[in-house]
């Protein structure tokens, strides 16, 4: 019988230090980019498949703008496709930066602490939480984030197909 505490080579258990020795600074990154272009797949379905669209109304009051959602109606009219698009896009900008911001501070939290555990997805949480309130603050901000957004995705096709 043999009774010597050798592991067997093929067995799946690892030590929980194992798990992570994968994690540098570009999986954090590209975790981030992940994040993002999945959320921006789901802002742009959510935005063709809402009955709500963004409309900006002039208020009684003069030049301030007030930003109503209200019921889109039905979208075969030629000049509603403008506004259906512009939907999509705005939802799968916000939402991307939204998923991001989330994924690239977990991962992070998870490559500073070498533990992956439930503590780095509170971390994001809090992460997305201030970029939530910071970014949705003001209609003005909310234009710039999407199009900072929008340029870094037209600079990283550029990069990719005529970079080095």
């Amino acid at each position: 019988m043999n009774t010597s505490k050798q592991q067997d080579p093929t067995s799946k258990s690892r030590s929980k230090g194992d798990l992570m020795n994968y994690v540098g600074p570009s999986t954090c990154l590209s975790a981030g980019v992940l994040g993002f272009l999945r959320g921006s797949i789901y802002g742009s379905i959510w935005g063709g498949l809402s009955p709500f669209m963004i409309h900006h109304h002039a208020a009684a009051s003069g030049s301030k703008k007030l930003l109503m959602i209200a019921p889109s109606v039905i979208r075969t009219s030629s000049r509603l496709i403008p506004i259906y698009l512009s939907s999509m896009t705005s939802n799968g900008l916000m939402f991307g930066g939204i998923f991001g911001a989330y994924s690239l501070s977990s991962s992070t939290m998870a490559y500073v602490r070498k533990e992956n555990d439930i503590f780095n997805d509170v971390f994001g949480f809090g992460v997305t939480y201030g970029y939530i309130h910071n970014i949705w603050k003001t209609e003005f901000r909310e234009l710039v984030h999407n199009r900072v957004m929008g340029a870094l995705v037209v600079g990283s096709i550029v990069y990719a197909n005529f970079g080095v």
